[in-house]
């Protein structure tokens, strides 16, 4: 009942949000068409920016409470799927509208995480693609290019690419992550080693590929 009714929020506030008659297109399309611009302009500005902290504010409470409710384990668990599969449109919806600063939000990594292990879990690899580079791409900018965070997003896009049978785009990417997680977290970290264990594995699977059949 409990996340039935967070779900009934979600859809009211994305349908807020996502229409087209927002107050911050309003004042926009007010100060635009004002007859005293010059006069309008700085109230008009005003409104906007308090207009957007809103709209943004809104956007980060809708995104904590998808992941209060998004499963974690969907990758592995197909009687989440039919939860999966009402919560995920809100969250590609949000990415559609391309908010400004969406990816600022704390939680948005951690929602595109569970919609990958969704998609990932159900072999909808075209669907994970474009929201692991997303991930990626938050990860280096809000994180940093050596964080371990960012690590995870260069392993995970790089058993993406394995799972479709793209080595030659793999090594590299995981590479990157050994590295990261090598300096980072140490040699004897489980991720380190984990990234480490696949390596040579790649590179045996790689060298039967090219071998005749």
């Amino acid at each position: 009942m409990q996340k039935t009714a967070a779900l009934r929020k979600s859809q009211a506030t994305t349908k807020v949000i996502g229409h087209k008659s927002t107050p911050l297109r309003w004042l926009l399309r007010r100060c635009c068409n004002s007859h005293h611009a010059s006069r309008a302009a700085r109230p008009c500005v005003q409104a906007v920016a308090r207009a957007s902290g809103l709209v943004q504010d809104t956007v980060g409470r809708l995104i904590a409470r998808l992941v209060g409710i998004y499963p974690e384990t969907a990758h592995n668990d197909p009687q989440s799927w039919p939860l999966c599969s009402q919560l995920t449109p809100h969250l590609l919806a949000r990415r559609e509208a391309g908010l400004d600063a969406v990816s600022e939000i704390s939680d948005w990594p951690k929602l595109l995480d569970r919609a990958i292990g969704y998609f990932y879990g159900r072999a909808a690899y075209s669907q994970v693609a474009p929201l692991l580079h997303d991930a990626l791409t938050i990860r280096e900018k809000a994180l940093g290019p050596e964080h371990p965070d960012t690590a995870s997003s260069h392993n995970d896009l790089a058993l993406l690419l394995k799972a479709q049978g793209d080595l030659a785009a793999v090594r590299p990417l995981l590479e990157r992550a050994l590295a990261i997680r090598e300096k980072t977290l140490g040699p004897e970290h489980p991720d380190t080693a984990s990234s480490d264990w696949l390596l040579p594995r790649l590179q045996t699977k790689s060298k039967l590929s090219l071998q005749p059949r």
